[in-house]
């Protein structure tokens, strides 16, 4: 069950988890981290461990261990860190388009050449499911205000993206 505890006492830290929460909960637990991927028996992490790759496919295994769980928390924290890390570039993109959002033809190539990087940040969610077992999901929220840029960005590009005015550009 230690695993288990760390992940109520982040899940205890605040009702939204903050950035400096994150940060103090991974360098606390960057240890058993690696031990945890060294001891389980899903082999996923271990590949992941070696090399920071890791297979597009969630865990499928019929009962999640413990330190799986406990692991893919540390995973998916570490790719929020990732976004957050973001966050500046977000807010110099949002600054760029609001000079040019009355300029269609300006904004289209905007999101087009800023695409690859839009997409990195497209699919991020202030709210992390890491699921427990087949019928129950832990859910940790983020606070939101640690993402602003990130999130008007998201909702910028997700509204311009799917125009079919866009699409025919």
């Amino acid at each position: 069950m230690k695993y288990q505890s760390y992940i109520e006492e982040l899940q205890n830290t605040n009702s939204l988890l903050e950035i400096s929460d994150i940060l103090q909960w991974m360098n606390k637990y960057v240890y058993e981290f690696n031990d945890a991927i060294l001891q389980s028996d899903c082999g996923k992490w271990s590949k992941w461990l070696k090399d920071k790759t890791i297979h597009l496919y969630p865990c499928v295994c019929p009962i999640r261990n413990e330190d799986c769980i406990f692991i893919e928390t540390y995973y998916k924290l570490s790719k929020v860190l990732e976004v957050y890390k973001k966050e500046e570039k977000c807010k110099n993109e949002l600054n760029t388009y609001q000079q040019i959002k009355h300029n269609k033809p300006a904004v289209f190539e905007w999101i087009k050449a800023n695409e690859k990087f839009l997409n990195e940040i497209l699919f991020f969610d202030h709210k992390i499911k890491i699921r427990a077992n087949k019928d129950m999901h832990n859910i940790l929220k983020l606070n939101s205000k640690d993402f602003e840029a990130t999130l008007k960005l998201q909702e910028v590009f997700t509204e311009i993206y799917f125009l079919e005015e866009y699409r025919n550009y």
